[in-house]
């Protein structure tokens, strides 16, 4: 899978950036659908400061910091195709938040860009290689793309 960032893992040396500036490789996709919620959220990802794991306080590890690290983490490969959106629905609404403004998703945002990034590809992940069916997907890309893009 391609993904927005460099981060695999938790355990990387303490200086692991995401350069903003540098272009990641794009998914394709043959759906029309997935192409276009796929170029927003690389597009929101790019707009994402570089993210630095030494930046992050204890404090700062909040609802995104389950983002950090490869997303097979939060719904294994193995995963049945039909089980897949039940396993990562709850997970997303964790993190983008029922009742949470987008104020307040905008400060997680801030506070743990690595975790932001990390959701991105986890949304990635679900779009391309679990085939979650991308309406399914669409009101939380907009949610973290406005989130992203009002910084």
């Amino acid at each position: 899978m391609k993904g927005f960032s460099v981060v695999q893992n938790v355990s990387v040396p303490a200086v692991t950036t995401v350069d903003p500036n540098k272009k990641r490789p794009l998914s394709q996709s043959s759906d029309p659908d997935v192409a276009q919620l796929l170029t927003k959220l690389h597009k929101a990802a790019e707009r994402l400061p570089g993210a630095y794991y030494d930046a992050l306080r204890p404090g700062d590890m909040n609802e995104l910091a389950d983002f950090i690290g490869h997303p097979t983490h939060l719904v294994s490969l193995d995963t049945p195709i039909d089980d897949v959106w039940e396993l990562a629905d709850p997970i997303l609404n964790r993190a983008l938040g029922f009742g949470r403004s987008q104020a307040e998703l905008r400060m997680l945002i801030q506070q743990n860009r690595v975790g932001a990034v990390g959701l991105c590809n986890f949304m990635e992940y679900l779009l391309v290689e679990k085939h979650v069916s991308p309406g399914l997907l669409e009101g939380k890309v907009e949610r973290l793309v406005g989130a992203i893009n009002e910084r």
